[in-house]
């Protein structure tokens, strides 16, 4: 018998620095088949015929409990009451094929524009343009963010066999803004050895109206199967992980990350490039997060009526205004901001929490424990130009040069 995928609505792990950690996902496996995919090598994105869909009426349910003045029973009831915008697709494409043919993702979409709940949707397909699609999105309060990775048809084909050619993606994006649907890029991931791709798509971006673009480079996951390496290499045309190891790559997590000063000179080109074509521009890349345009980390969401609501309980928020007051980062910079005080234990892994060693703690609690662990990298000196103050372990010391 299949089973409803209860946990469609969640709060990621990227709370600590993220604007957008309510995600929403219809399934929790994704079919598109990308090669770089981090979350198809972690068991949790893989597809399976006898999962059903996340329930529509459940979100229906529980944003007119909400709506009705019923106290929220949870952090992501809290988040939902001061109407925290969420991410649909934090980890598998709401269009996949099944979920065109279910149709369950549509009717999540009608969930969320009946309560004009604000909504950034990621995709790699061009049928969010098409009815009945877009015509839901033009009753409700939402922003389309797609992603590329190459603008090579053939490149695309190979990397990502079932998402909608980058021709057909652009396509749909020049069909939403021409609908004054709000839509932005997220160059991801750059390819090594293909960065000058990236320069066509942020100009073609700005010439079919996009308001933002973001980009972030490939990293290499240590969990990628043969398979999924073998295929990464034919498509980019070169062994990534020999090139990667040359490069003198950075473990950090799970994953393997080219040193900044190979990165950074690209996000400064691309970023002037966006700014001539009268767009912001967002670092994806997670140690250039504080140098984004905007304040909702590198989405540049916030530019948007609706959206205002982002999460700004993050180290990120906290090393911004750090930075704009020329002043040390502390968590004091952000203990105004609304964080829920409900538990998050049910959304992050037992070795965390047991880390926090708190019954029932908050967000507030794992960012606390965070900021004061020396040996974490989620603290604000993950951050270029970011240092921990050795006077005060309690804040960091901005020392960001004049590329910014």
């Amino acid at each position: 018998m299949a089973d409803s995928y209860s946990e469609g609505l969640a709060i990621t792990s990227q709370f600590y620095y993220c604007g957008l950690p309510l995600r929403l996902d219809t399934y929790p496996h994704c079919s598109m088949g990308c090669a770089y995919c981090f979350a198809a090598e972690r068991g949790g994105n893989r597809e399976r015929n006898h999962v059903l869909g996340y329930s529509a009426k459940s979100l229906r349910r529980r944003l007119s409990r909400l709506t009705e003045g019923r106290s929220p029973e949870s952090a992501i009831d809290e988040m939902l009451v001061v109407r925290q915008p969420i991410h649909f697709g934090g980890m598998s494409d709401p269009f996949t094929l099944a979920a065109i043919r279910t149709g369950e993702t549509l009717a999540l979409l009608e969930v969320l524009a009946e309560f004009n709940y604000p909504t950034v949707i990621s995709t790699k397909s061009a049928f969010v343009s098409q009815e009945p699609s877009i015509g839901i999105l033009k009753r409700g309060t939402f922003i389309v963010q797609f992603s590329f990775s190459t603008p090579c048809k053939d490149t695309s084909k190979i990397l990502e066999p079932r998402a909608s050619s980058p021709a057909d993606r652009m396509e749909a994006v020049r069909a939403l803004v021409g609908s004054y649907i709000p839509t932005t890029l997220r160059l991801q991931p750059v390819l090594p050895g293909h960065e000058n791709s990236v320069d066509s798509l942020i100009e073609e971006a700005g010439d079919s109206g996009v308001f933002h673009v973001a980009a972030e480079f490939l990293k290499v996951g240590s969990e990628a199967s043969q398979a999924s390496r073998a295929r990464l290499n034919r498509g980019v045309g070169i062994d990534v992980a020999e090139h990667y190891k040359k490069a003198g790559a950075r473990y950090i997590g799970r994953e393997y990350v080219l040193p900044i000063e190979l990165r950074f000179p690209h996000h400064q080109r691309w970023r002037e490039l966006a700014h001539s074509k009268a767009m912001t521009y967002g670092f994806a890349d997670l140690d250039l997060l504080h140098l984004s345009d905007g304040r909702c980390c590198c989405s540049g969401i916030d530019a948007i009526q609706g959206f205002q609501g982002f999460n700004r309980f993050t180290i990120t928020e906290a090393t911004k205004t750090a930075m704009e007051l020329k002043a040390p980062v502390r968590i004091e910079h952000i203990v105004e901001y609304f964080t829920p005080r409900s538990t998050i234990s049910h959304w992050v892994n037992s070795r965390v929490r047991r880390a926090v060693n708190t019954p029932a703690a908050p967000i507030e609690a794992y960012i606390r424990h965070k900021w004061l662990t020396y040996s974490s990298h989620l603290t604000p000196a993950m951050f270029q130009g970011i240092e921990r103050d050795q006077s005060n372990p309690e804040q960091f010391i901005v020392e960001v040069d004049e590329a910014h």
